[in-house]
């Protein structure tokens, strides 16, 4: 009953922090605009032509196809999915969909600094001192990124799982939940899960130590094929970046403005409050980047109150750590890790912090003294709450809104005949693109197109998603498909595969795909994008090592229990 009423407390209060999406049914106006709304409605397209990881969105750039879903993180779009079924839609699914997800990430830290503080009513006032993290509300009414903000509010969740692991360490739920948790934070946002796994490696080790020597080794064992595990099974999306970026335009994201260089938190941005909505702009004050004063003191208080715990004090130090990582003297540090370029924004481990800076205030349940009352407590802390929503007041600021249905219908109509993309720099163009103009877009042209005396009739199945077309040829046919040729693309005519060797060879000045019907006859045209190459070999090596990895776990268990 009392976490049924502590629940109730986390959601109204997710109610109140986001009351005008909620109350008075705005979204606010960001920098990424209408990307997420536009995105995912393309994903859902897509989905629902039996796709079932989107990556090749073919409307887009022109009409001529873009590969977002190679490189674009796909953790939201799939989160935010079974929201685009409720009625309402478009209008109601992404508001609906951040909602959850705010009770979501707010719930976790009350579990997370319940097992750490154990106790109710700290962990509560932990858990709203997470959903009153500044860099939440940049992500979510400046930025606009959905899918950092997805992350952020994810991270609590496996440090919770993996403590309860700790506590039992045989138990089938826990391993398989932290597995799923892991999962998700890895397939949500890259910048953010790449210093979450630094996080979460440190409190494996931290946890490790504080188990007595006869449960050790299980511990490791369990914690290390949850996150080999969860690498495996998110390989679909990190390890295909890596593969196919040789391909794209993708270095433009790492040079000029995006340079790491440029972007790193001076010492008192992690406390001003102010807010601004234009970009991070090297040298002024701009966007809040605040790790939030009150946060910080919680923190810095709960540290010094209960550092002999472990979990708190490794947590501090991270902290420390993680911080001096957004400040500029840790310059020569990004400078030797080649790959930290990617990252675009020291500030974005802010994302990671968030959770760290709770589970160090924790520690504060040790300054209530036996002698202090529930009811003092209570009081005390509204009171604290009340102070903080006034102090951090200027984060709920919205500079404008958005018409969510209005801007769909906006993108949606005119969307083939505009060169969009939904990106920064259009660095998902496929390369063999790149200094090639198109001088119409595809609006009046289709997808197939014959030069030649040549009859072109659509079976049933056909779509934009899977071509498949009868061609009645006079006779010889140039055919060409109106979407950019990148590595995956899979062509059959007549049932039969036309190599990747041959389409690539053809693109030297137009980077559509075509190919040649050689004389009169009856053709049958199969087109679609595939996934990357060797994707099914990859996920036949996925299956096979997840089996090899559950076999050894369930046989180190039963060896275990049978010693015990």
């Amino acid at each position: 009953m009392r976490n049924s009423i502590i629940y109730l407390l986390i959601f109204l209060a997710v109610l109140g922090v986001l009351s005008p999406i909620v109350f008075l049914r705005t979204w606010p106006l960001t920098h990424d605009t209408s990307r997420y709304i536009v995105l995912l409605d393309h994903f859902r397209a897509a989905f629902l032509q039996g796709i079932i990881y989107p990556r090749w969105l073919p409307n887009l750039y022109g009409g001529y196809g873009y590969p977002t879903f190679l490189f674009y993180q796909p953790g939201f779009f799939y989160f935010a999915l079974p929201f685009t079924f409720l009625p309402g839609y478009p209008e109601n699914a992404i508001p609906l969909a951040v909602i959850f997800l705010f009770f979501l990430g707010t719930a976790g830290a009350y579990r997370l600094c319940k097992e750490i503080s154990s106790d109710n009513m700290t962990a509560l006032f932990c858990s709203l001192l997470f959903l009153l993290t500044p860099y939440l509300y940049v992500n979510f009414y400046v930025r606009g990124d959905l899918s950092e903000l997805m992350a952020m509010l994810l991270c609590p969740w496996p440090l919770y799982f993996l403590i309860k692991l700790k506590k039992n360490i045989f138990s089938l739920k826990y391993t398989i939940s932290l597995l799923a948790a892991l999962s998700m934070v890895f397939i949500s946002h890259p910048a953010t899960a790449l210093f979450f796994i630094l996080v979460f490696c440190v409190f494996v080790i931290a946890l490790f130590f504080d188990l007595p020597l006869a449960s050790r080794k299980s511990f490791l064992i369990n914690a290390a094929f949850v996150a080999i595990a969860a690498g495996i099974l998110t390989s679909p999306y990190w390890f295909t970046i890596f593969k196919m970026k040789p391909y794209a335009n993708i270095e433009v994201v790492t040079e000029n403005y995006f340079l790491w260089e440029r972007h790193f938190v001076s010492v008192p941005q992690l406390f001003l409050r102010y807010r601004e909505f234009s970009a991070s702009v090297p040298g002024r004050a701009d966007v809040s980047f605040q790790l939030g004063a009150f946060h910080f003191l919680f923190a810095l208080c709960g540290f010094v109150a209960m550092r002999r715990k472990k979990v708190i004090a490794v947590s501090f130090f991270l902290y420390l750590f993680l911080i001096f990582l957004m400040t500029p003297y840790s310059a020569p540090l990004w400078r030797c890790i080649p790959f930290m370029k990617f990252v675009q924004f020291p500030w974005r481990i802010l994302s990671v912090t968030a959770t760290l800076q709770v589970i160090c205030a924790c520690g504060i349940a040790a300054l209530f003294s036996t002698s202090f009352s529930s009811g003092r407590k209570v009081s005390l802390m509204v009171m604290l709450l009340a102070l903080m929503l006034l102090w951090y007041s200027p984060q709920f600021k919205i500079s404008g809104t958005l018409d969510i249905d209005a801007s769909l219908r906006e993108a949606k109509i005119p969307e083939i005949t505009r060169f969009d993309t939904y990106t920064a720099y259009n660095e998902f163009l496929p390369k063999a693109a790149l200094g090639k103009t198109f001088l119409s877009s595809r609006f009046n042209t289709g997808m197939l197109s014959l030069s030649g005396s040549a009859n072109c009739i659509p079976f049933k199945d056909n779509s934009e998603y899977r071509l498949h077309y009868q061609v009645k040829a006079a006779s010889r046919v140039v055919a060409r498909i109106n979407q950019l040729y990148f590595p995956g693309w899979k062509v059959m005519v007549n049932g039969k595969t036309i190599s990747s060797l041959f389409l690539e060879k053809n693109i030297s000045e137009d980077p559509r795909i075509f190919f040649v019907l050689p004389g009169a006859g009856d053709y049958e045209i199969e087109a679609f994008y595939d996934g990357p190459p060797g994707h099914f070999k990859h996920n036949i090596i996925n299956a096979f090592l997840m089996t090899v990895l559950g076999v050894v776990l369930v046989y180190y268990r039963r060896e275990l229990s049978a010693k015990a």
